[in-house]
């Protein structure tokens, strides 16, 4: 599992290097590419420590995400819509009162 982890990385750092054209995730492949061959335990180490970080900066990132989706796009529409409605509140409540008896037959088929 890990070796598959070494590859994907190493192609990703690759994929980088060509848009790039910077030599340092080139170096990033090598070094772990390498470090997983002759130096497993500490590749292992160093692994597992880069998918906790790669895991907090996601989540923060999904977060932040979320939190411009909601007040740029969410709130606005519905201020929007609550400007846009034109039903007058009386008294206290939004709720209609309504008076009718409920009776067995109103509750047996809802659907």
């Amino acid at each position: 599992m890990r070796q598959k982890k070494v590859i994907a990385f190493g192609a990703g750092m690759l994929m980088l290097h060509f848009i790039t054209h910077s030599s340092i995730p080139l170096i990033l492949a090598l070094v772990f590419s390498f470090m997983e061959l002759f130096a497993e335990k500490i590749s292992e180490r160093v692994f597992r420590f880069i998918e906790k970080v790669f895991s907090a900066v996601g989540n923060a990132i999904f977060t932040f995400i979320l939190a411009v989706v909601f007040y740029l796009i969410i709130t606005p529409l519905g201020i929007l819509w609550r400007l846009s409605k034109k039903q007058k509140v009386s008294g206290d409540s939004y709720y209609k009162v309504v008076n009718k008896s409920f009776s067995l037959s109103n509750f047996q088929k809802q659907y």
